[in-house]
């Protein structure tokens, strides 16, 4: 089993800390609770990973923004990692699903030794038809671009245009899908009406250009709404995607679908592998439902089925700059996780909760399970 510290190929063991941070221009989003991530078996540790029928095709999704622009640091992951990663995923024989996949189980694999996973990119830029693209289909990687179309049409330098575009749709391993008309947060439209009515003409200058509707969509910084993908799916929208962490799994909610991100401050290789490994964390009937906030909410709650209640000792949640958060779960299944003591809150609010899934002996390490909540406060 090949591990990677540093961009450097070693036999062996290895310790990370897994953190999320997701940014993009001229914007710093927080980051991700701190969690320890060991491939090395716990000497106190005797618990063996035994797998639930949600871990059966399960994918870890990455979003990339930038590729090797300097200019914008906090989005931006440099060439040297994102060939790291593109190494790693050839030499750990990982399996890169497209996003017409995801609800093909028979082009997963089942849970073994190499996990699922998607590759995705944010907001067009041209640096990842430069530097990324070339890459990808010399290895035969599939990989999605989410655009903003208003903002092509301004003929913007630094984005791909219509005419790449068209070129890269053409091949089977590219699949194009939109953000709104141009990348912005739901708080910057001045009303409901608004936000709805970029999302139409994203959706409508798509269908003129490409001459058939797009399928997959991504929120702006990650910002869900449930009148948003109740939108999505009246427009034929298939699956959208957010900025918050965690594992997809079949029962996934197809229009908040979880993805890692990759910037400089955290794409290691070391990272990309740990996250790769990560399993989902399956929960429902999650409070609140919409992650855009006008005040700080007392609690986050969500429930968990029976296959991972027996291990809820082990759960722990951090938020993002904090640190741990004392968690209560309340009949075995209802997780409440108390933020009042945390003070008013503003901006972006990460809360990362795992759960221990034990030794995997087929993958050589610990497994967890990863739940990630993504919210935005007071903007």
């Amino acid at each position: 089993m090949h591990q990677y510290i540093w961009g450097k190929k070693v036999i062996g063991n290895s310790l990370s800390t897994a953190r999320i941070y997701i940014h993009r221009i001229g914007l710093i989003v927080l980051c991700a609770a701190l969690c320890v991530v060991s491939t090395q078996r716990p000497a106190a540790a005797n618990l063996d990973y035994v797998p639930i029928d949600v871990d059966q095709h399960a994918t870890v999704a990455y979003s990339y923004f930038q590729i090797d622009e300097d200019a914008y640091p906090d989005a931006s992951l440099n060439f040297e990692s994102f060939s790291r990663h593109v190494e790693i995923i050839k030499n750990e024989e990982f399996n890169v699903v497209s996003l017409q996949d995801l609800d093909e189980d028979k082009s997963r694999k089942k849970r073994n030794a190499s996990p699922n996973i998607a590759i995705t990119f944010d907001t067009g830029h041209r640096s990842i038809l430069d530097q990324a693209v070339p890459l990808l289909l010399k290895e035969k990687i599939p990989f999605a671009i989410f655009i903003t179309p208003r903002e092509i049409d301004q003929g913007l330098p630094y984005l791909i245009q219509w005419s790449e575009l068209k070129k890269l749709a053409r091949n089977p391993l590219v699949t194009i899908g939109i953000h709104n008309a141009e990348y912005k947060n739901i708080s910057s439209y001045n009303d409901r009406s608004a936000l709805e009515q970029s999302i139409l003409s994203a959706i409508s200058r798509y269908r003129e250009v490409f001459g058939t509707s797009p399928l997959y969509y991504a929120y702006p910084y990650g910002d869900h709404d449930s009148n948003i993908a109740k939108l999505l799916r009246a427009q034929g929208i298939k699956h959208a995607f957010g900025l918050h962490s965690g594992v997809i799994y079949k029962e996934s909610a197809p229009y908040n679908l979880p993805r890692f991100t990759m910037t400089d401050n955290y794409g290691s290789g070391q990272r990309f592998v740990d996250t790769a490994y990560n399993l989902p964390f399956p929960t429902f009937d999650p409070i609140p439902e919409n992650t855009v906030l006008s005040t700080t909410p007392d609690s986050l709650s969500f429930s968990i089925p029976k296959a991972i209640q027996g291990s809820v000792s082990s759960l722990q949640c951090f938020h993002s700059g904090l640190g741990r958060i004392e968690t209560e779960v309340i009949g075995e299944e209802r997780v409440h996780i108390p933020l009042g003591e945390l003070g008013e809150l503003s901006g972006r609010v990460r809360v990362n909760c795992t759960i221990n899934a034990g030794y995997d002996e087929d993958a050589e390490r610990q497994r967890w399970r990863w739940h990630g909540i993504l919210l935005r406060v007071n903007e």
